[in-house]
């Protein structure tokens, strides 16, 4: 084979498999909608519906936990593990009926998760 047959075939294959990755990513983001169900788990919290309030912090979780590796196949294990401790606080901020933790991490989850779905993610 020349070489510029094979530069074209592994540059046609490099972008397959990135535009592959960020089509299923997006797919995946959309399907499981986790900053509209952080934000509702936000409003419960803030109207004292706390069993509500709890049971979708854990659904967040637990979608979360289905999807990561694919979310998180170009992330550093930094953005990965607050996210992660972000959505634990949540969970644990909704099952002891603390509003302070539920709203600050709430926020701090969902700005992970708007960093996490960038190509590019900030720092």
């Amino acid at each position: 084979m020349k070489n510029k047959t094979i530069t074209y075939t592994l540059a046609i294959i490099v972008l397959v498999l990135f535009t592959a990755y960020f089509g299923i990513k997006e797919i995946v983001r959309t399907h499981i909608n986790l900053t509209e169900s952080i934000a509702q788990v936000e409003t419960y919290a803030k109207q004292d519906d706390w069993q509500k309030a709890y049971s979708l912090a854990k659904e967040v979780q637990k979608d979360w936990e289905r999807y990561k590796l694919i979310i998180n196949i170009n992330y550093a294990e930094s953005e990965h593990s607050l996210f992660d401790e972000a959505l634990n606080a949540l969970v644990a901020g909704s099952d002891v009926k603390d509003l302070p933790t539920v709203l600050a991490n709430a926020e701090n989850a969902k700005r992970f998760w708007k960093n996490l779905n960038k190509i590019v993610p900030g720092p």
